[in-house]
């Protein structure tokens, strides 16, 4: 997804502006995040949490 696909998508829950700048979207994919937990890292952002926080929260590895 690209970024103006990704602040469609954040438009269609209702935000206005997209809290993440086009830079932090980039580290979130290079990250290998998916869409589901770059929309929490949006929405943990959005609430005031730094975005280096909110993306270590939601940085996910698989169990062993």
């Amino acid at each position: 997804m690209t970024y103006p696909e990704f602040q469609r998508y954040m438009a269609n829950y209702g935000f206005v502006n997209t809290p993440l700048t086009e830079t932090q979207y980039a580290i979130c994919v290079r990250d290998g995040l998916d869409i589901n937990s770059i929309y929490s890292v949006a929405c943990d952002v959005n609430a005031g949490l730094r975005f280096s926080r909110a993306l270590a929260v939601h940085m996910v590895t698989e169990p062993i």
